[in-house]
């Protein structure tokens, strides 16, 4: 077979056969330079089919695989997409980070996870995975406001994907739940099923996603000409015992009220546990909805609205990509969610609802 000519000075290069493989014994079992076998590595688009498939397959059985940080000091992509979330154990991340890992993974991109809170630096964080790792793009996770802790001129360096809250000022490309449509959906679903007066749990005023729903909550109270009730805004914090202690003091209270949506379902478990232990009955003395769908609602007959948070990490890998490919501004996103109905937000029955 008549060898390619883009071999030269092959010869000169070093032998590694026996120790660990380099790109140099892949230009030489192959013939092609090294600069051709960097193009494939790199996804250089005026790259031959067949040259690509000889190059990978002299690279599977020598067992190589190029140095992002090379491929970096090379100019060329390393093909890590930096992410950050604000904690380790965040669930309500969970499902995010596997719809990215599905996506990059499938591309045959590296996923490289760093997680702010507890007290550390966040921009030392983001210099790690944007300068020290050479990430390509860097996607942010963040549902509280960042305030000054990031200098993001600096960090715009490297292109970024916002997921799910809005950082104006960081002129970025941004993935978010579509909270707005969620809670309309929900509010205008107990309302068909005649509740009135429908008193909310809030959520941290911090957060984007308690923001934005607790807006939703009150547009479409009004939309519907639903009463606005002060006394029946519940604070919480998106926990399952802030949930269970705005409940019981609505209870000891004495308030009026026909049903009580959570503004996520950590909150709604929290109510739910506090109905019962005073004996009452849902949805019989009142409705309860959430918002998330997590999965213990499916077995407390929780009607709720269901975040695709797989779909929302996927969307985020996505637009990364596309940031690595040339793509200069990727669309922002708002990702649907979907109303699931179940027995807790029942229809109001003769008796005021709320009184045992």
């Amino acid at each position: 077979m008549k060898r390619p000519r883009d071999n030269k000075n092959n010869s000169r290069r070093p032998n590694t056969s026996g120790g660990r493989p380099t790109i140099y014994d892949v230009s030489r079992l192959t013939g092609f330079s090294t600069a051709t076998v960097s193009r494939v590595f790199s996804n250089y688009p005026r790259v031959s089919q067949s040259t690509r498939n000889r190059v990978m397959a002299v690279s599977r059985k020598l067992g190589f695989s190029p140095s992002p940080v090379g491929r970096a000091l090379a100019g060329g992509n390393t093909r890590i997409i930096g992410v950050m979330f604000p904690l380790i154990a965040s669930g309500f991340f969970a499902e995010a980070l596997a719809g990215l890992d599905e996506v990059l993974a499938e591309d045959g991109f590296t996923m490289l996870t760093a997680f702010y809170g507890g007290g550390r630096d966040i921009q030392s964080v983001l210099a790690r995975l944007t300068t020290g790792y050479q990430s390509d793009v860097l996607i942010l996770a963040s549902t509280y406001d960042l305030g000054d802790q990031v200098q993001f001129p600096s960090v715009l360096r490297t292109p970024m994907v916002l997921l799910d809250r809005p950082i104006p000022r960081a002129e970025a490309c941004t993935i978010l739940i579509d909270n707005m449509a969620g809670v309309s959906a929900m509010v205008r679903h107990l309302a068909e099923n005649g509740h009135r007066r429908i008193a909310v749990i809030s959520g941290p005023d911090n957060t984007w996603d308690a923001q934005q729903r607790m807006q939703g909550y009150l547009q479409a109270m009004k939309e519907l000409n639903l009463p606005i009730d002060p006394t029946l805004i519940w604070r919480g914090d998106f926990t399952l015992e802030s949930g269970r202690q705005a409940m019981r003091k609505a209870m000891a209270a004495q308030q009026s009220f026909d049903a009580v949506f959570c503004l996520n379902d950590e909150m709604a478990l929290g109510a739910i546990a506090a109905i019962y232990e005073a004996g009452w009955r849902i949805p019989d003395d009142v409705a309860i909805a959430g918002f998330d769908g997590i999965s213990a609602a499916e077995s407390l007959q929780l009607t709720t609205v269901a975040c695709p948070m797989r779909d929302l990490g996927g969307a985020a890998a996505t637009a990364a990509i596309s940031l690595t490919r040339g793509v200069a501004h990727p669309p922002d996103q708002l990702i649907p969610v979907r109303l699931i109905v179940r027995r807790s937000s029942g229809r109001k029955i003769a008796h005021e609802a709320g009184v045992p």
